[in-house]
């Protein structure tokens, strides 16, 4: 059987900066999926300031501070949280969906890989080009 191609779909830094333009980006991901049944593969940018803070994080941990280095991972995940579930709001209020999704758990779940990358690094107090 002939599986039709992904669609790619890359939106910037900007794109996804705040609640409102997430939930852009997700309602014309789905009127995008509505037109055709092709597959689609969606690729964002960190928001704000993630990409630096996953590199604060990742220096405190090699110079051994796992300590500080969690409380910068908090930060990301206070992030998603906030941006997530402003994100959910408006779109239940939007669509009236019958069920919500567990958005922290669900976060906690995509961020463990995270802290334990930052526990190892912090353990062996050294950050590799693979580590980052």
């Amino acid at each position: 059987m002939f599986q039709k191609p992904y669609r790619v779909f890359k939106f910037g830094g900007s794109s996804v900066g705040a609640p409102e333009r997430i939930a852009r980006v997700i309602e014309l991901v789905a009127s995008e999926q509505a037109k055709d049944e092709s597959p689609i593969a969606i690729v964002v940018s960190a928001m704000g300031d993630t990409t630096d803070w996953l590199i604060e994080a990742a220096h405190l941990a090699a110079a051994g501070d796992g300590e500080a280095a969690d409380r910068v991972a908090d930060r990301i995940t206070d992030l998603a949280r906030t941006n997530a579930n402003a994100v959910l709001n408006q779109l239940v209020e939007k669509h009236s969906p019958k069920t919500v999704p567990d958005v922290d758990a669900t976060i906690t779940e995509v961020l463990a890989p995270l802290r334990e990358v930052l526990h190892g690094v912090s353990l062996l107090r050294q950050c590799t080009d693979q580590t980052m």
